[in-house]
């Protein structure tokens, strides 16, 4: 079954890799004189950057599955969170179901979190970054006037 799996994956990339190839051949032209032009320095903080970042967000989930009865490490949930941004990436439209969906298939199978609670502390998770993310577009919307949005009423 899993050599199935692998075999259509591979299959699938393939053909992904076919059909786009014309999109894609001029951006892997650009990119030794784009690395050439960055500074390692640069490069390197924002891998560190993004790594912490979805250390954070692991040790977010785990407190949140840890309310719930689970008690994991953090270290152990930042696979699945790379997983599950790999998912997104992948996938057409760029929606967050599809990684979100991974993210509780991979939290039942290695952890053994039963599908309801593994759904509700990931709903619970993108319900909490609700909050933060409509003040700061409340925020932008209505602090930079230099934006010269037309919907908005002042």
């Amino acid at each position: 079954m899993k050599a199935i799996a692998a075999l259509l994956l591979l299959a699938a990339g393939v053909f992904l890799l076919q059909t786009y190839w014309i999109d894609i051949s001029p951006i892997l032209k650009e990119i030794p004189g784009t690395l050439k032009e960055t500074r390692l320095r640069y490069v390197i903080l924002a891998v560190s950057a993004y790594l912490l970042s979805v250390y954070l967000f692991a040790v977010r989930w785990r407190q949140v599955l840890a309310c719930v009865g689970y008690d994991l490490k953090a270290t152990t949930l930042v696979p699945v969170y790379f997983g599950a941004v790999f998912i997104n990436n992948i996938t057409p439209g760029g929606n967050m179901a599809t990684g979100e969906s991974f993210r509780i298939l991979w939290a039942n199978r290695r952890f053994g979190i039963s599908y309801t609670n593994a759904f509700k502390t990931i709903f619970f998770e993108r319900l909490a970054e609700v909050i933060p993310v409509a003040f700061l577009s409340i925020y932008i919307l209505y602090s930079f006037p230099s934006l010269e949005i037309k919907f908005i009423p002042r």
